[in-house]
């Protein structure tokens, strides 16, 4: 049986036309792509790029859900703040799929 091998390091192209950067690692074997933003996107299978508006409140509710001075991650589950939160992705869990 015949190994199949792959060459070693990183391949980078740029679109004349659109200006994207595109590279593959091949030791890793994943595609990413600048899209003039200067952030990097996953362009292989899996996760998708989030928009920045959205990591951004992200990671100020990661600190302080709500300014209720804690993290989600620090609620106790059977606190008023941890329902609210349930309910309203079962809400919207619901609504998508209906």
């Amino acid at each position: 049986m015949r190994a199949l091998l792959r060459p070693a390091g990183r391949l980078a192209v740029r679109s004349r036309a659109t200006g994207v950067c595109q590279s593959r690692d091949f030791a890793t074997n994943t595609f990413q792509a600048e899209l003039g933003t200067g952030r990097t996107v996953n362009l292989s299978a899996g996760a998708a790029a989030l928009p920045l508006e959205v990591l951004e409140r992200a990671q100020k509710e990661f600190v302080s859900w709500r300014g209720q001075a804690i993290s989600v991650t620090e609620m106790g589950y059977r606190t008023q703040n941890f329902y609210a939160i349930l309910e309203e992705a079962e809400d919207r869990c619901r609504k998508l799929m209906s």
